[in-house]
């Protein structure tokens, strides 16, 4: 669970004629992270002659059959709207004429064709249903664009001898808008213009014939006249040419065959769109289990690009969990006939990374995707984020009421939003422990006390009864006056618990901040040390990380010395304390240069960057009092409507401030790991183990 599961680095040589059978098999155990073959990586130890041999390998022969067939697949989901939301139960077995596809996608290689051919022909009689429904579309919109023109025709009752080129006469046809007052504004110009005006089936707009002198030059200020509202200029030529010259009988005729042909194509459209629903109905579940067949089939195919291959042989190299290493033996050497060679290594430079964490520790692997993967020979930081994330939140948020809210709104956002479950169960989790800590500060939505009245009612009523204690309270005036209260139980007042501190009065949950950040940054320098003793030296070890802790430790004495150690009753020499800080020093330059002595002053700002734990929950109860005491309260004791006014006012308040409750903790939480934690001992650079054919079945 600290380690990433352990993995052997293995190569693997047999020979191309077993090429599927191995690759079939490496699909089915799902085990084989697979390192791209580079020409580079093995002139290491190989001579000339056997390196000129050794070349990228190639996919096999049907992948460019796949190919086409998943493009098309994919081509027919879109155009049918195929959704894949069926369940796995439903899509156990698939029977498509002769051939069937199960649940495990295996298939016999004449099946498979079988399905190749059926896919071909159903993309086939797809293109051909959709070509006869783009054109009756465009066959109708074609017919209703002619209605349109001869209805134009019909209402201003033109015929082709009135459209009939003149020396004497030109004219303009078409759509405007306020035919009216276009017609007046025509008049206004010369009283030779004949305008004839009638309404337009389209809104807002009339039909208008304009007809002028050539020889009277205005033909400029009547185009402006147009143009200002708007003229769309119709070309009626063509569609009285088919209308028999615009005579009313040919019209009317013209329009009634319109709208036979218009309705025929329209059944026409409709029974084309019923064939491409009953194929979409008939075969939307073979089309869905026949893309996870050619997903794996095409994996298959194309993954000897990742192999290097000689004129007889194929090399394989990547990475299997070492406790998978013998069946993988097994099962390759009997398929191969032990015609296989397989070298194995327990050699962790550039393994991938496979989590081994439990299921409540798994969601927290969700912050390492976010910043970086922990690299193969490092500890995995995901059992310390699942104890100390939820912690540093709690502490911030540390309110009964706004951990219940954010535990509803969490769980039924868990419900509804499932692709960001990993986050939300973190999310619940820290509302459970923003709930706890709400009871150990006696918060509850901001209220750390009641009336004594109330709190008589509570243990009335309900048996809950609370302390009660004489507080001094400042008046509006500035005087002090002696309150009693009913205090909620706590172990910690963080609005007004104080600690005595070298003669310095400090608010206790700054010191217990300070304390958290102390633990927290000598438990990464830890675990730094662990991982240089592992990955170098102890002596490394001692330089790089235990000098920051012997730094700690001098500087520690080196205040001590200069007063009396409580515990003890008598003090210390401050040379003791000079004498173990130069030690550390010297160690941390020896270990990390003049780097280590340049960031000396990082490890007690990074301490004191942990005060934000005890500083934003502060900031939190001081809204919530102002809410509470300051805007609320007042309300509420005029009575009346401003009691309704009053709950808004304390619902909008609590909205917003567990808005910025839930921000800031999540931020700064995430900023202390990612900050302060990481950077002592966090390298980083690990890839995920993404084995052959694991991401088809997923």
């Amino acid at each position: 669970m600290i380690r990433t599961e352990k993995m052997s680095h293995v190569v693997m040589i047999a020979p191309k004629t077993a090429k599927k059978d191995i690759i079939s098999k490496l699909y089915e155990l799902g085990v084989y992270h697979i390192d791209p073959y580079k020409k580079s990586d093995w002139q290491q130890g190989t001579k000339q002659t056997e390196q000129q041999d050794v070349d990228r390998g190639r996919p096999l022969q049907e992948g460019e059959q796949l190919a086409s067939a998943i493009v098309k697949l994919r081509a027919l989901l879109t155009t049918l709207d195929i959704q894949r939301d069926h369940n796995e139960q439903e899509l156990n077995s698939i029977k498509i004429d002769n051939a069937t596809i199960k649940k495990e996608h295996k298939i016999s290689r004449g099946d498979f064709s079988e399905l190749i051919k059926k896919l071909d022909q159903m993309y086939t009689k797809v293109l051909n249903l959709l070509e006869d429904k783009k054109e009756k579309r465009e066959q109708i919109r074609e017919a209703g664009e002619k209605i349109k023109l001869i209805t134009i025709v019909k209402h201003l009752h033109l015929t082709k001898d009135l459209l009939r080129e003149s020396q004497y006469l030109e004219h303009y046809i078409g759509s405007l808008e306020e035919g009216e007052a276009c017609k007046r504004e025509l008049a206004g110009i010369s009283s030779r213009i004949a305008c004839m005006i009638t309404k337009s089936d389209e809104p807002g707009r009339d039909l208008a014939v304009v007809y002028f002198e050539k020889k009277s030059n205005k033909q400029q200020e009547i185009a402006e006249v147009l143009n200002k509202h708007g003229f769309n200029e119709i070309d009626l030529k063509q569609i009285l040419d088919e209308t028999g010259k615009g005579k009313p009988q040919h019209i009317d005729q013209f329009i009634h065959t319109l709208h036979n042909k218009m309705s025929t194509l329209t059944r026409q459209l409709h029974q084309t769109q019923m064939e491409l629903n009953t194929i979409k109905r008939e075969h939307s579940r073979f089309l869905l289990k026949f893309e996870e067949l050619l997903e794996k089939e095409t994996a298959k195919a194309e993954v000897p690009l990742q192999f290097g291959e000689t004129q007889r042989s194929m090399i394989m190299s990547g990475w299997i969990p070492t406790q998978k290493m013998e069946r993988v033996k097994h099962d390759l050497n009997a398929i191969t006939d032990h015609k296989i060679h397989i070298q194995d290594q327990e050699d962790g430079k550039n393994a991938p990374i496979k989590f081994t964490n439990p299921a409540i520790v798994k969601p927290y692997e969700f912050f390492l995707h976010l910043y970086e993967l922990p690299n193969y020979k490092e500890l995995d930081p995901t059992w310390l984020m699942f104890i100390t994330f939820p912690l540093f939140f709690g502490i911030m948020l540390g309110d009964v009421g706004y951990g219940l809210v954010t535990l509803t709104l969490f769980s039924i956002l868990r419900l509804k939003m499932p692709q960001f479950k990993a986050l939300l169960n973190i999310m619940i989790f820290s509302s459970l422990i923003t709930i706890l800590f709400g009871v150990g500060f006696g918060e509850y939505f901001g209220f750390e006390h009641v009336s004594v009245e109330t709190g008589e009612v509570w243990c009335e009523k309900i048996g809950l009864c609370l302390p009660v204690h004489e507080v001094e309270m400042r008046g509006a005036g500035g005087g002090a006056e002696i309150e009693r209260i009913a205090d909620f139980p706590r172990l910690l007042n963080r609005a007004h618990g104080y600690v005595d501190v070298g003669g310095m009065r400090l608010l206790s949950v700054l010191v217990m901040a300070f304390l958290i950040g102390v633990v927290h940054l000598n438990l990464a320098l830890f675990i730094g040390f662990i991982n240089i003793w592992k990955n170098h030296s102890l002596a490394h070890a001692l330089l790089e990380k235990a000098s920051w802790m012997i730094i700690q430790l001098g500087a520690v004495l080196l205040v001590l010395g200069y007063g009396k150690i409580p515990l003890l009753g008598y003090g210390i020499y401050p040379l003791t304390g000079y004498i173990v800080l130069t030690a550390g020093i010297i160690m941390l330059y020896k270990g990390e240069g003049v780097q280590g002595l340049v960031e000396l002053p990082a490890i007690f700002s990074n301490m004191l960057s942990y005060m934000r734990l005890g500083a934003v929950g502060l900031a939190s109860v001081g809204l919530a009092v102002v809410v509470n005491e300051k805007l609320t309260l007042p309300y509420l004791e005029k009575g009346g409507w401003f009691v309704v006014l009053g709950i808004f006012v304390l619902v909008v308040g609590h909205v917003i401030n567990i808005v910025l409750g839930v921000i800031g903790p999540f931020l700064h939480s995430l900023r202390l790991h990612y900050v302060e934690f990481f950077s002592k001992f966090y390298k980083g650079g690990g890839v995920l183990y993404s084995p052959f054919g694991q991401k088809q079945r997923e």
